[in-house]
């Protein structure tokens, strides 16, 4: 039995559902799994996601846009995803040292991962350097939402 780590970063819910599936199966094949997430910023004024907030697209006059995008709806569907995984515990040095291996989750934003997922790899550059990541397998999942926003980078990735 290896000690399984579900490390991820869902702002809207779909790598959320993802990594709970993810820590099922791993549950499932007799793993001991730990789910953590990688919090969303603290300040607000650095949540992609505000943007679509109603207050702030009327601030810039996009109020003709909100019906055809339906970015009301994105902003709903975001804060409720964050209400759902509040719960959770956020991910930490020890949890990764804890594991025998880890499974990532993170959404593609424009072929990259989110800000939030590099902070945190950043911030855990100490336990590359001192070794401690060596012999872990590894495993990652993401999705992206149209060809506009990564897709054609996270296809290739195998």
């Amino acid at each position: 039995m290896a000690r399984v780590l579900i490390v991820y970063f869902s702002a809207y819910g779909h790598i959320h559902r993802m990594s709970e599936a993810a820590a099922k199966g791993a549950r499932d094949e007799g793993h001991e799994v730990r789910l953590v997430r990688i919090p969303e910023f603290r300040s607000p004024d650095n949540v992609t996601a505000l943007l679509d907030h109603p207050s702030r697209r009327q601030d810039r006059g996009e109020d003709s846009l909100s019906g055809k995008f339906r970015v009301g709806a994105r902003w709903d569907k975001y804060e409720t995803s964050q209400k759902e995984q509040k719960e959770l515990l956020e991910a930490t040095h020890d949890d990764l040292r804890w594991a025998d291996g880890i499974v990532w989750g993170f959404p593609t934003y424009y072929g990259s991962m989110p800000a939030q997922v590099k902070a945190f790899l950043d911030m855990s550059g100490s336990l590359c350097a001192s070794g401690e990541l060596e012999g872990k397998p590894t495993g990652v999942m993401t999705s992206a939402g149209s060809i506009h926003t990564g897709h054609e980078a996270t296809k290739g990735i195998k």
